[in-house]
């Protein structure tokens, strides 16, 4: 598409990147570009000061800005909800002033059409040591990572668990759009820039279970699950392979955070979650499915007229 070109200096890391790393698989069926366990750029890890084992990170997206005027998106044949596509990758220009995506068969679309707008798709903590090296593909409740949860933009706080003396924050997979489910595997992956303010919350993890503000149930290290909020809602997400046992997950974490919240009985919450949550599916291509769950903050008000 005419007007926009990959900066050669883009060009140069990626192809620096797959000779250092090339695959030795033989093949070209590894499961990640170049025989690395990436795919994802991320700017990191931060080292937080004061950040120990068994606290709780909380990560507040101050701002988020697009910084290309170019993305794209790729649909691979057996990849994605529907495998049977010749596939290929698309290049889409971003018109940056109308804050609109240029489509390649003609017209455009607000990047804000989901009722979002850009969003960094990975977001998350050093994983806990005895997991070893993981990818960057499938997301963990125990760090975060590949969530690609189109609610975590600007004005969202994430929370996510400590897990090495530092926390290690990384942040990266710009998306300047995305729908729920990410069927084709990518959303529109450009570059951002963003803003964050990190906060060491002991109150959350195990030095608040003296004082019952922990997010960590006994006989645990790290919560159980992610959390989030937006100013409007709570949220609560949950990644497995099978979106049943997420979303059960997701359920279950949300039911025990607002008994915290609210001091109502769990079964009270089930039946209100049932009136007035909204369960979706994050994304169902990261090898661990995603179910983000939640619930209005105006639902837990007691004031009556």
């Amino acid at each position: 598409m005419a007007g926009f070109t990959v900066p050669n200096s883009m060009k140069e890391i990626y192809d620096s990147g797959c000779d250092k790393h090339a695959s030795t698989s033989g093949t070209d069926t590894h499961p990640f570009p170049c025989g690395k366990i990436g795919p994802h750029l991320l700017t990191g890890p931060i080292f937080v000061e004061g950040a120990e084992v068994g606290d709780v990170l909380q990560v507040e997206v101050l701002h988020v800005g697009v910084w290309t005027d170019w993305g794209w998106n790729s649909v691979r044949p057996g990849f994605g909800s529907l495998k049977y596509f010749d596939g290929g990758l698309e290049t889409l220009g971003l018109d940056l002033e109308k804050q609109t995506i240029q489509m390649p068969w003609g017209g455009e679309i607000p990047w804000n059409i989901t009722g979002t707008g850009p969003f960094f798709g990975q977001l998350g903590t050093a994983p806990p040591p005895d997991l070893g090296k993981v990818s960057s593909v499938a997301p963990g409740a125990s760090y975060g990572g590949n969530i690609d949860n189109k609610q975590l933009g600007q004005g969202a706080t994430l929370y996510l668990p400590v897990n090495v003396p530092g926390a290690l924050f990384s942040a990266g997979d710009g998306h300047a759009v995305q729908g729920d489910g990410e069927v084709c595997v990518t959303a529109l992956e450009t570059s951002l820039v963003g803003d964050f303010r990190l906060t060491v919350r002991k109150d959350l993890g195990l030095k608040g279970q003296a004082h019952g503000t922990s997010w960590i149930p006994a006989g645990e290290a790290r919560p159980t699950q992610i959390r989030a909020e937006i100013p409007t809602h709570f949220m609560t997400m949950a990644f497995h392979e099978d979106l049943d046992v997420a979303e059960v997950l997701a359920l279950e974490d949300m039911l025990s955070w607002m008994q915290l919240v609210s001091g109502l009985e769990k079964e009270q919450l089930y039946r209100l979650c049932s009136l007035a949550a909204d369960m979706h599916v994050t994304q169902v291509v990261n090898q661990q499915k995603g179910i983000h769950f939640m619930l209005p903050k105006a639902a837990l008000e007691t004031n009556k007229a």
